[in-house]
């Protein structure tokens, strides 16, 4: 594969030796370990100027630490910016060669203990692997500091519901020793359920109740019914003639379950703010969201019938499988601008590593807290608190297996927060899912793109 010309540049220019990788770019850097890390490079803002700091793609950025060596506030450079700087230069991804750019570079120190490093070739595709001496080369001039913390440094996160409750009490009594100014309480307040989705929720459980009860429920919720219509309405569901009403969008377009779902978790997400900017910013959010329910209800139709779930479960549980930021950003309101600039600083990571890193605790368990509080089915209550689990294997494990997958797979699509990261065989076999089935579902999802964001722009208004 021929490398992008601003990087064969560089490469010759400092003589370096070096040999290119062509692999599947997903498994190629999963395989990536201390012995031969990934170096990443992440581009930062001043008021000034530019910087860019080179750390392991297992390593966080410690934005605390390299402010210590930039007497200016840092910001992440946002996604205008960002794929401005890509596309002036060629690339996909910006590959770990300071040379690229010009800014002044900060490299996270515990690079230099690895034999090997890999870096970006500026395709997705392939990778390059430079000798330790020849890395030194291709970063002269730069500054070596440590700036990174290794998420296999961090306390493993605790897979014990039970112990959820005492884990986020924790780290409310610890947020001060966070250097965080703002004073907590010292309970976990999680507001209550809106009348509207109480209502909807007490419906759900009643095997007696019909499309009148719930378009009663909607009609008397100006907002959430307009969304309904518009839902109904949209190119993505193709209905014939105009939609009229809500009764018209249930009978005739999206039927009982999926309103009844779709509604409750509309309902709740009024319950509790949605953040205006950062990494959850209302639009990225509602998208992840959206997206996620999608997939979790068309691969729950191809899942054989002795692992499949209930499709109203799965579309909530995927609906909801972001709602731990919305309790973070009301228990952990002046830190919470924090976590966002940490992960759109470190998209490269999981940010469940760093969650744990900055606040001890993880989303997914303020997720099972707020689905316990609302007295959720249990169903949606594993399902949020065990996505990041592959290996979970309780009650109902199949709708908790069906996010893990579907935000593993939106994440190759570029959808949502996580990098893209394998997919274990085991889930496919845990689920009894055909990967080939599960592509064809994927590549129907990319084909309705444009409709679904249609959908979309009447949530973020």
């Amino acid at each position: 594969m021929t490398l992008p010309h601003c990087v064969l540049n560089a490469l010759n220019s400092k003589q370096v030796t070096y040999q290119v990788i062509e692999a599947d770019g997903v498994e190629l850097r999963n395989q990536a370990d201390a012995n031969k890390p990934l170096a990443v490079m992440i581009v930062l803002d001043t008021p000034d100027t530019r910087i860019q700091a080179i750390v392991s793609s297992n390593t966080i950025l410690n934005l605390d630490a390299l402010s210590d060596h930039v007497p200016q506030q840092i910001q992440p450079l946002d996604t205008h910016n960002k794929a401005q700087l890509l596309n002036s230069n060629g690339l996909n991804e910006l590959p770990a060669i300071p040379q690229i750019t010009g800014y002044q570079t900060f490299v996270d120190s515990a690079l230099f203990n690895a034999e090997t490093v890999l870096i970006s070739s500026g395709n997705q595709s392939s990778l390059i692997a430079l000798p330790q001496s020849d890395f030194a080369v291709l970063i002269e001039g730069s500054l070596a500091v440590e700036i990174g913390v290794s998420i296999f440094a961090l306390p493993g996160l605790s897979n014990c519901q039970e112990k959820d409750s005492e884990d986020i009490y924790d780290a409310i009594r610890n947020y001060t020793s966070l250097q965080i100014k703002k004073r907590l309480q010292d309970t976990l307040e999680i507001p209550p359920l809106s009348a509207t989705a109480q209502k909807i929720l007490n419906l759900s459980a009643d095997p007696n109740a019909d499309i009148e009860d719930l378009v009663q429920i909607i009609e008397l919720d100006p907002s959430l019914a307009a969304q309904v219509v518009g839902w109904a309405a949209s190119p993505y569901y193709s209905a014939p003639g105009k939609v009229k009403s809500i009764h018209d969008a249930i009978v005739r377009v999206l039927g009982y379950e999926l309103v009844l779902n779709l509604a409750l978790g509309l309902a709740m997400g009024q319950s509790l703010r949605v953040p205006e900017n950062g990494a959850c910013a209302i639009s990225l959010f509602w998208r992840q969201a959206i997206y996620c329910a999608l997939t979790m209800e068309k691969l729950n139709r191809i899942t054989p019938a002795s692992k499949r779930g209930q499709p109203g479960f799965a579309y909530l549980a995927g609906l909801m499988n972001n709602f731990g930021y919305l309790i973070f950003n009301h228990v952990f309101p002046s830190h919470f601008s924090t976590l966002c600039q940490y992960m759109n600083a470190n998209p490269h990571i999981n940010p469940m590593h760093i969650e744990q890193h900055l606040l001890g605790i993880s989303s997914e368990q303020m997720c099972g807290q707020l689905a316990e509080a609302w007295n959720l089915p249990n169903q949606i209550n594993n399902a949020l608190r065990f996505k990041q689990d592959p290996t979970f294997a309780g009650p109902d494990a199949n709708y908790a297996n069906l996010c893990f997958l579907s935000i593993r797979l939106l994440a190759q699509m570029g959808v949502g927060n996580l990098p893209k990261e394998a997919i274990p065989d085991s889930l496919y076999q845990a689920l009894e899912l055909d990967p080939e089935k599960v592509e064809e579902v994927m590549q129907d999802l990319v084909a309705s793109q444009d409709e679904i964001e249609m959908m979309l722009s009447s949530l973020a208004a």
